[in-house]
């Protein structure tokens, strides 16, 4: 007689998403990437703003004039850039309008293609472009965990707002967290419980919440030279808050919607 494991799945993909640009959401993608490669895992940072990549500014490492959505690559892997921080980097493409612009079906595709990976990376944390694009949302979908950045400014919490509704128009409902940033404790708080009231009322829906993140002056000079805060900084309280993020996102189960194509799966 085979008894069934108590043990819960494991997440197997992160996505990071913004109503607005500029609200730190590709910064803290970076050091959620290396905190989770300090926990032993096997981490593959992608970044699916497909036609404005710049997360290799964050990490020192340079484009080839090659990218991922090239119809000659019947395979990604030539395409992967080791990074010096233990984690590897799937760019996108910067200037590449026909990836920028690409819809439903296409980035659906894309995801299914990422099954090439799935016994080399334990997790895959995905830095979408902001907004509500085709290629946003089915990203989104495709995630077992779906992180929305935000900040403690109007035009960011109304795009907040927007991008969880239109997520819940696709009926992508579960594990959508709210992550409040460059906020006080105290601020954090009252900024997630205010999205969440309205999302309760207007959407039907709760959001998540595994913690906030503080507004750190050194994250300019992180981008400067190129080297994420949880290395440069970490004893930062930005880099504890990244470490108690992680704790509480493991501690999570997948999305159970069925029928979903799902990164990894």
């Amino acid at each position: 007689m085979f008894l069934m494991s108590s043990q819960p799945e494991a997440i197997k993909s992160i996505c990071v998403s913004s109503g607005k640009g500029g609200v730190g959401k590709t910064s803290f993608a970076v050091n959620l990437a290396l905190a989770l490669t300090k926990r032993n895992l096997r981490v593959l940072l992608f970044d699916g703003d497909m036609g404005l990549a710049n997360i290799q500014i964050a990490l020192n490492v340079r484009l080839s004039s090659n990218a991922i959505g090239d119809n000659e690559y019947s395979s990604y892997k030539p395409l992967i850039i080791k990074t010096d921080f233990g984690f590897d980097l799937m760019p996108g493409a910067s200037g590449r309008k026909e990836l920028a612009n690409m819809n439903y079906e296409q980035t659906i595709s894309l995801v299914r293609n990422f099954d090439e990976f799935k016994t080399d990376y334990d997790i895959i944390v995905v830095d979408t472009s902001a907004g509500i694009s085709a290629s946003v949302l089915a990203f989104l979908e495709s995630s077992d965990i779906r992180l929305i950045v935000g900040t403690n400014e109007p035009a960011s919490i109304t795009d907040a707002y927007g991008l969880i509704k239109a997520c819940t128009e696709m009926d992508i409902k579960e594990n959508l967290h709210f992550i409040p940033n460059r906020v006080s404790n105290r601020n954090g708080n009252l900024l997630f419980a205010k999205m969440n009231e309205v999302c309760h009322r207007f959407l039907s829906i709760e959001l998540g919440t595994i913690g906030h993140l503080s507004d750190d002056p050194y994250m300019t000079t992180c981008w400067k030279k190129s080297t994420p805060l949880v290395e440069l900084a970490p004893r930062s309280q930005l880099a504890i808050e990244i470490d108690q993020l992680v704790t509480a996102l493991l501690k999570l189960t997948p999305a159970s919607e069925s029928g979903k194509i799902k990164f990894f799966k």
